[in-house]
């Protein structure tokens, strides 16, 4: 298993896979061999199936999950080993397209209101105000601030993109709050030692504890204020090819869903995206 390994990490490494990607994929191909009890290149397609129907009936793992398995498994045999595995031996397992419950702007600010501590308060403000992903917020080094152009360099985001994302003055204003009361001069947001930058486990936490005090009972973790600014930014008039380059999205189909939640969108052009001014404003 060591040399196939080897092989597949090399493989992976010359497709650019994130490391994230490089041990996902790794994991479930280890998983593949303890369950069987045999070296993968020994694996006949009759095996590969008892190995994904093992993962839906008896772990029911979530549908992404089983797509990600599907994904290595099919990376694997193809890459290393030279052999095709054909979508009748595994068929991609269809994601369920179902709406979050959506957090309006009164929620949000409750939310945001209810975390005492600045530095959480912050990181979900730049959530909701940015858009950007909890792994992307936790990230952020000082240096990606530029105040003068009023953006924010989001570096290496999902599928290895750098972007830059809008900062209005209410978040900027915050930041240099937050800067007058930390001073970080690396990592925007540090963890336990200066040189590591907070976990993304602990603002998920925060958020959680925050929306509990808030009273807010809707399902989903701090990546509901990234929807909540996907579609608080449309309902704004945000136009969609706006919205995608903001979310890092890579398909504009990706972008699409949140008009299907939101049916009477309506497009104008150089509409309000200072959601955090934008909500004082109404709740005031």
């Amino acid at each position: 298993m060591s040399l196939l390994r080897k092989k597949m990490q090399d493989r992976m490494a010359l497709r650019g896979f994130a490391p994230k990607t490089e041990q996902a994929y790794t994991h479930w191909i280890v998983d593949l061999a303890k369950f069987h009890h045999k070296s993968p290149d020994r694996l006949g397609d009759e095996d590969l199936k008892q190995f994904m129907l093992h993962l839906i009936s008896e772990r029911r793992l979530a549908a992404e999950s089983c797509r990600q398995a599907i994904h290595a498994i099919r990376f694997f045999y193809a890459e290393v080993l030279d052999r095709e595995i054909s979508k009748i031996t595994l068929p991609i397992i269809k994601k369920p397209q179902k709406i979050p419950e959506l957090l309006n702007q009164r929620e949000v600010r409750d939310i945001l209101s209810c975390c005492d501590n600045l530095k959480y308060r912050t990181m979900m403000m730049l959530c909701y105000g940015t858009g950007v992903r909890r792994s992307e917020v936790v990230a952020l080094r000082l240096a990606d601030i530029d105040s003068d152009r009023q953006q924010l360099r989001v570096e290496q985001s999902k599928g290895r993109k750098d972007r830059y994302v809008l900062l209005g003055p209410s978040l900027l204003h915050q930041l240099r709050c937050y800067w007058q009361s930390y001073r970080p001069f690396d990592f925007l947001f540090c963890g336990r030692t200066l040189n590591q930058p907070i976990t993304a486990s602990s603002l998920n936490k925060m958020y959680s504890k925050a929306k509990g005090k808030a009273g807010i009972t809707k399902r989903g973790n701090i990546h509901a204020l990234r929807h909540a600014f996907a579609t608080h930014s449309l309902e704004a008039g945000m136009p969609l090819a706006q919205l995608q380059q903001l979310m890092g999205h890579g398909y504009i189909t990706t972008t699409l869903r949140y008009v299907h939640w939101l049916p009477r969108y309506q497009e104008h052009p150089g509409a309000c995206i200072d959601l955090i001014t934008q909500m004082g404003e109404q709740h005031a």
